[in-house]
């Protein structure tokens, strides 16, 4: 099977096998192009990232997901068309649980293209890129999601990441020489700094309690409190 018959192929691998996620062309050529036999690579999720990397022949390809059987189809499929599968290390588990715990190796290559809800990317990404060598290669898939556009904004502004290319699909990335430090300050974040500024930050000063909502506060029970707060917008104690 050739590397354009691969794309093609109508192979099921999510949702129960009935169908696969995608990822787009120029996702599938940044992964192909930058693998080479000696290669350590590293997705969150699977699919047809995961036989791309592996029809491209790494020396050994670490994907987390929770679902075994997606492996399964994975393998499978593999089988049916000669593509090996012997660099494939399956992690059936949820990124968020077995990352922080984990010792990766060096890797050349990382995908984060798992769950997508907040705040799942932001966590791959902390837990992965201080193990990508560098001028390796990091991709952020589905960047039209705000976690994803969020974490490549955020990389965009770092010193420590070079854009490779952007679209409305994914971001690439490649890891700078020096070592990445996060700032425990956020000020000291360029995309903090400068995208939220406190200077938008208005303080709505507390409007003083009259006498009647004073008196209420002191002699009646919380639940009528509560309801009399409501329908009047009276100020909490």
């Amino acid at each position: 099977m050739t590397y354009e018959e691969l794309l093609q192929a109508p192979v099921k691998i999510h949702s129960g096998r009935t169908r696969t996620w995608g990822i787009s062309r120029e996702v599938a050529d940044l992964l192909y192009q930058n693998a080479t036999a000696q290669s350590v690579t590293l997705e969150t999720g699977s699919g047809r990232s995961t036989l791309v990397l592996l029809h491209a022949g790494v020396a050994r390809h670490i994907a987390i997901q929770p679902d075994a059987d997606e492996f399964d189809a994975i393998c499978q499929f593999c089988a049916a068309q000669g593509i090996p599968t012997a660099a494939l290390e399956p992690v059936i588990a949820r990124s968020q649980d077995y990352l922080p715990h984990a010792t990766l190796p060096a890797l050349d290559i990382i995908l984060i293209d798992g769950a997508h809800a907040f705040p799942y990317p932001f966590i791959d990404w902390y837990f992965t890129a201080g193990a990508l060598k560098a001028g390796a290669l990091l991709i952020v898939d589905d960047v039209h999601i705000a976690t994803g556009t969020i974490l490549a904004d955020f990389l965009e502004g770092e010193s420590g990441w070079d854009r490779v290319a952007r679209n409305r699909r994914f971001a690439a990335f490649r890891r700078g020489s020096e070592r990445l430090m996060p700032s425990n300050d956020w000020k000291g974040q360029p995309y903090l700094a400068t995208s939220f500024p406190t200077s938008r930050a208005i303080l709505i000063p507390e409007r003083p309690k009259g006498l009647i909502e004073r008196a209420a506060g002191r002699y009646l029970p919380w639940r009528v409190q509560e309801r009399l707060r409501r329908r009047y917008s009276w100020v909490r104690n």
